[in-house]
């Protein structure tokens, strides 16, 4: 918050001219996981956080915004909501170059909004109405509401987040391991995509889910699921490397790292999410079918799938 807002908003444009939402949007997830890990390195795991507390680090230590600029509306144990009515250098960068904030707002910061959410505290979830967003409104209306896990506990220690160098090794391992338990051999040379995801990878969206089985200490983080979103022509993205580890699945990980990568095309407007895998694998086939997908084609032992986004 050091510069001078007319900087900043130059700074803005020059950003959204220049570079795609998904290179932004890792930026700001980027930014907001290291000043967590760096401030609240015990956090995880600890005991919870409410709403209240989420909302002072995220805006008033993280960002440095006061409560003048976030009057709060409503407030209980498990909510809070307010209006934003902070000078916001993306407004002003959208309002000159025509974009539409409820486009921009959604696929850049809604995520890592997220995402810093769920690394304080796994049970907060954010929310932000984009019937009532700026320049559409004279404030953004934006909540934090804390949410149960009485269908599986275990998801309460899961945290799902854009892949990080350090990933490399246990992702890698991970999928070849699935793979393994599928077809009961592996060949790690028919997967060189693997070997360095954070190049194979770029420009794509690539989630790995993490589970904290040990309290206020990040050494107890594992890593159970990943799933990768990559774009392809007309208007379609693809879902690859979905894996759950063994023993962690059947227990929704597979389906809260789908819904993620779907939200994610959808906020980046792709018309269809497709992906393909293997016709004995019945499982998963099922998985795909109970989710909504529906098989478009059959081709050399392989199904393939779509799903088609609402607008």
């Amino acid at each position: 918050m050091d510069k001078p807002f007319d900087e900043r908003v130059s700074q803005q444009i020059e950003c959204l001219q220049t570079q795609n939402f998904q290179v932004l949007e890792a930026e700001v997830t980027r930014k907001r996981i290291a000043w967590i890990r760096q401030n609240c390195p015990n956090r995880p795991g600890c005991d919870p956080l409410s709403p209240r507390q989420a909302f002072e680090l995220l805006f008033f230590e993280y960002m440095g915004l006061s409560s003048d600029d976030l009057p709060v509306i409503l407030e209980t144990d498990q909510q809070i909501t307010w209006l934003s009515k902070n000078e916001c250098p993306t407004l002003e960068a959208c309002k000159a170059l025509k974009l539409d904030t409820r486009l921009v707002c959604r696929a850049i910061f809604e995520t890592p909004t997220q995402t810093f959410l769920s690394e304080l505290d796994p049970q907060l979830k954010f929310i932000r109405s984009y019937e009532e967003i700026r320049p559409y409104a004279n404030h953004c209306q934006e909540s934090i509401l804390r949410v149960g896990f009485e269908e599986e506990p275990l998801l309460s220690s899961l945290t799902i987040l854009p892949f990080q160098l350090e990933d490399q090794a246990a992702v890698k391992h991970l999928i070849l391991s699935g793979l393994g338990d599928h077809w009961g051999k592996i060949d790690p040379s028919k997967n060189p995509d693997l070997d360095d995801i954070s190049s194979n990878y770029a420009g794509a969206t690539f989630l790995v889910a993490r589970w904290q089985h040990s309290k206020c200490t990040r050494r107890g983080d594992r890593i159970v699921g990943t799933g990768a979103l990559i774009p392809r022509p007309d208007g379609k993205a693809e879902v690859v490397r979905m894996s759950v580890a063994a023993g962690m699945r059947r227990k929704g990980i597979g389906r809260l790292i789908l819904d993620q990568l779907v939200q994610r095309a959808r906020a980046a407007g792709y018309r269809q999410v497709i992906l393909e895998t293997t016709a004995p694998w019945l499982e998963v086939i099922e998985f795909y079918l109970q989710y909504g997908f529906h098989t478009t084609h059959f081709r050399e032992g392989d199904v393939y799938f779509a799903l088609d986004l609402d607008r």
